[in-house]
């Protein structure tokens, strides 16, 4: 029987205060995740990563970071799944995330 390849966690991060942004980014690299950084300078290799947007709150604003991950089926979670993640020492399911 053939092993699975682990599952990959590329994140954009949107709307995150500065403040909380290296929190969060060390939070996905202590998990295994990849930030995604520099986004305006390689759109279109970022846009075939991406599998993670996280957002600040319910209803994020509609920038460019939004509309790329809906376009190529990214998971749009609330920081509440990098909170919850850490905490677990894991990503945990991101279906009470989702946003």
């Amino acid at each position: 029987m053939a092993s699975q390849a682990p599952r990959q966690y590329n994140f954009l991060l949107t709307g995150i205060l500065q403040a909380d942004r290296p929190r969060f980014k060390r939070t996905i690299q202590d998990l295994g995740g990849v930030v995604l950084e520099d986004v305006n300078e390689d759109h279109e290799e970022w846009k075939a990563k991406v599998t993670h947007l996280v957002a600040n709150g319910k209803n994020p604003p509609r920038t460019a970071k939004l509309v790329a991950a809906k376009d190529v089926g990214a998971m749009i979670v609330h920081k509440s799944f990098l909170i919850e993640s850490a905490e677990q020492g894991h990503f945990v399911d991101e279906t009470p995330h989702l946003i």
